[in-house]
């Protein structure tokens, strides 16, 4: 969603050439200036607390290594993989059951490609990622029993849990735990939109020419998770910092959806649901107002390399709010 932001923003204007940083008019062109072979490491940190009211009901943290390697740089695409390594967790709610869903892309490879100025374009290996995927879930089905009885055992000695609810629900958060990876990496267009969301984060800005402090606005279509038409979302961006000495810079965005078409695709998902359930769907007007925005701030090499990066993302209804927080974080 974000690379199209910088085909509809008119204003910013693609300079070709080396120097991103002018001082001289106080502008930056992000542009990855990568040699084949080229490689960066970094440490992915994702944070997500949930809140009701006042009071924090869970936190869940999980932080994970990628190596991100330059495997060849044409004369108008670079080719680049991503591979996920050492994955660590820390949860408070669903414990064991999230470990071995995150688990599923250990080892695994993502094989990107941008365009001349790095800009991301596509996923090219998406049907050996899903067949990745697949045969990992393959796996976890095969050993459920054991895998998740450090789980069940786990909230059997948490005080005013029935022992007779306990498994059930176990079982149940896994399969519905399944089911959302399985979609999630079910086709290319599934992948790239939710599957791969660190990587969009890490290109954000690339491609587009910046001033300091003016800021840039425009309302584009933007992947709707749920199903459905896209939202319509409202993004702006600006260059907040310059630091000419570090050969560096600071570039913000923030992003705001729709949201009354936020409510309508929820309305329409929660039918579904109830539908496949073979339960009684929820009225309209169950649906209470929501909000979702994402801001993201990164710290950005003249090389086009990204040092440091955190997207926040906020999701309000009903008195509750999800955040979820990503940092990327050069090592």
């Amino acid at each position: 969603m974000k690379h199209i932001l910088f085909a509809s923003l008119l204003l910013l204007t693609v300079l070709k050439g080396y120097g991103q940083i002018d001082m001289s008019d106080s502008t930056v062109q992000v542009i990855g200036y990568w040699d084949k072979n080229e490689k960066q490491s970094y440490v992915i940190t994702s944070e997500n607390i949930k809140i009701q009211g006042a009071d924090t009901v869970s936190r869940e943290l999980y932080r994970y290594t990628v190596d991100v390697t330059v495997t060849d740089s044409a004369a108008n695409s670079y080719t680049i993989d991503w591979f996920y390594r050492d994955y660590e967790y820390t949860y408070t709610e669903t414990g064991d059951v999230m470990k071995m869903l995150n688990s599923l892309t250990d080892n695994m490879t993502v094989t990107i490609k941008t365009d001349e100025l790095g800009v991301f374009q596509e996923v090219v290996n998406w049907k050996e990622i899903r067949n990745h995927i697949r045969k990992a879930m393959r796996t976890l089905k095969q050993n459920v029993d054991t895998l998740l009885q450090p789980a069940i055992q786990g909230k059997l000695s948490e005080p005013g849990k029935s022992a007779a609810q306990i498994p059930d629900s176990v079982y149940a958060m896994f399969e519905r735990g399944l089911g959302q990876v399985e979609t999630m990496f079910s086709t290319k267009e599934n992948i790239e939109a939710a599957a791969i969301q660190e990587i969009q984060q890490f290109y954000t800005f690339h491609g587009a020419q910046y001033k300091l402090w003016e800021e840039y606005s425009a309302t584009m279509k933007g992947p709707n998770v749920l199903g459905g038409e896209p939202f319509d979302v409202t993004t702006t961006v600006w260059l907040d910092e310059i630091t000419p000495g570090d050969n560096d810079y600071v570039i913000r965005a923030k992003q705001k959806i729709d949201p009354q078409q936020l409510r309508e695709a929820t309305y329409s998902f929660m039918v579904k649901t109830a539908k496949a359930m073979g339960v009684a769907p929820p009225s309209p007007d169950d649906i209470p107002p929501m909000k979702n925005e994402t801001s993201t701030a990164s710290l950005i090499h003249g090389s086009g390399w990204v040092v440091y990066s955190v997207m926040t993302t906020e999701v309000t209804a009903e008195g509750r709010t999800n955040i979820k927080e990503t940092t990327i974080d050069m090592q």
